[in-house]
């Protein structure tokens, strides 16, 4: 029995290595994520944008931590009243310094999310002579946020009547669920097969569940004004997710394995669980 344990992890840890090959995203078991979404109207042909965070407040361990190859930007150098620029500091934060043309509005869009998005910003460019622009500060009140920064006069704004509208955010918080759903899932699945339990319809009504409850408790903390404990608040939520998914597979899951099921059933559920949450952190949204 234990051989055959043996065997399956070390096929599961071949199935890891073949999923963090592929060139893919996924929402996993990390829970919703927030984002931010930046137009630029008037972009010049090349320049870089960041995002400004305020130091001392709640976000200001967003910005401690740093990406050797910004160091010598104008751009990182830059802290005035306490803002300093977040994406450059912080190797948790996913997006870019240089954006992509979007076909439906014409505009350049930078793409910023995942942890240490902040509530209030500002927008830092540096321009092609190592000049930068500021822009005012901004609240946009949006856990899948978009705005509007023109170059020219260095106002951003919320954009209204796209994806911030409020249609299309709860619309995208819904995409965000299903997504993360299937991708936990099909993940959890395969998993479950290496290990010999069953049926998938239990591994699927248990995610659900603990999905549900993820995206509920995290996404409330962010419109509560309480985004600062998303973290902790997620930490917290695995380790009751994993508690009572043990409870409900050893009762529902049946086993191959009839001399140690439960002991089984406890592996796949830790593994399962580091698995899924370690492609959240790792393949970025």
């Amino acid at each position: 029995m234990k051989h055959q344990l043996i065997i399956r992890i070390m096929c599961f840890i071949g199935l890891c290595n073949i999923i963090f090959l592929v060139p893919i995203t996924t929402y996993a078991d990390m829970g919703p994520k927030p984002s931010l979404k930046i137009y630029v109207k008037n972009a010049p042909e090349d320049y870089y944008l960041d995002i400004l965070i305020k130091q001392g407040t709640d976000d200001e361990e967003k910005v401690n931590q740093g990406r050797e190859e910004y160091f010598d930007l104008p751009l990182y150098q830059y802290q005035e009243d306490g803002w300093a620029a977040g994406f450059v500091r912080n190797p948790r934060m996913y997006g870019g310094l240089t954006g992509e043309k979007s076909e439906s509005t014409g505009l350049m869009v930078h793409d910023f999310g995942y942890m240490g998005l902040p509530d209030t910003f500002k927008i830092i460019v540096q321009k092609a002579d190592g000049s930068l622009l500021i822009s005012n500060q901004i609240t946009p009140g949006e856990y899948n946020a978009v705005v509007l920064f023109d170059y020219n006069t260095r106002q951003v704004q919320v954009i209204q009547g796209m994806q911030s509208s409020i249609l299309g955010s709860k619309l995208e918080l819904l995409k965000m669920l299903v997504i993360t759903m299937i991708s936990t899932i099909i993940v959890e699945s395969i998993i479950g097969k290496l290990f010999g339990v069953g049926p998938y319809s239990v591994i699927i009504v248990a995610n659900i569940i603990t999905q549900v409850i993820l995206h509920t408790v995290l996404i409330g903390l962010f419109y509560l004004g309480l985004a600062q404990w998303t973290s902790m608040a997620f930490i917290m939520l695995e380790v009751l997710v994993v508690w009572l998914e043990y409870l409900f597979y050893k009762r529902y899951l049946i086993c191959c394995s009839q001399t140690q099921p439960v002991e089984i059933i406890k592996y796949y559920v830790i593994i399962a669980n580091i698995t899924t949450a370690t492609m959240g952190a790792i393949i970025q949204i």
